[in-house]
């Protein structure tokens, strides 16, 4: 884990297509709202992506397929107060029927 909560974090690697899900988790342990702003970057070059208030002692998800959609993405996340972030990424596989 880690040790204390910071005002960028770099999370690498995820994708969005072929049965992925990747979510972006903030956590705001302080005791004031922070402004955050994530930037995907992709294969063909950086996507802007959503801007948040994530309020004091709570948590946000983001759903990375709600901007982009890719085999490759990564997130850059800016805020203006120390936050915590982490990337969860799981593979849905889902049933397909033939009639």
């Amino acid at each position: 884990g880690v040790t204390e909560p910071g005002t960028t974090w770099y999370l690498a690697e995820g994708a969005t297509n072929g049965g992925f899900e990747t979510w972006v988790l903030i956590q705001n342990p302080g005791n004031e709202p922070a402004q955050v702003t994530l930037n995907y970057h992709t294969g063909w070059g950086e996507v802007p992506g959503p801007t948040l208030t994530v309020e004091p002692g709570s948590r946000a998800t983001v759903d990375v397929s709600d901007t982009v959609e890719t085999f490759e993405v990564s997130t850059l996340i800016k805020s203006d107060r120390p936050v915590v972030a982490e990337r969860a990424m799981y593979f849905v596989r889902r049933a397909y029927v033939t009639e």
